[in-house]
């Protein structure tokens, strides 16, 4: 989240995000790691910034292949 300038209170069981925060766009690619969840996790970021991108975004395709077909519809919905 810091690549967004977001900042978070973490502890053992959640992650807070604090209200009201200037999110950027970041720089650098976003690795995923081969991890789904962090591609599905950050993809709702989208919405605030211009672009992001990621290393392999095509990860979803391993639990849910129509994701960005769906975040895509979705988020058209919503502007």
């Amino acid at each position: 989240m810091s690549k967004f300038n977001i900042n978070c209170e973490i502890d053992s069981t959640s992650i807070k995000i604090k209200e009201n925060q200037n999110i950027v766009q970041p720089i650098s690619i976003i690795e995923c790691h081969n991890d789904h969840r962090i591609v599905m996790s950050i993809a709702p970021l989208c919405m605030k910034v211009d672009s992001i991108k990621f290393d392999d975004k095509e990860v979803v395709n391993k639990s849910y292949p129509k994701f960005w077909e769906d975040f895509d519809r979705l988020s058209k919905n919503n502007n």
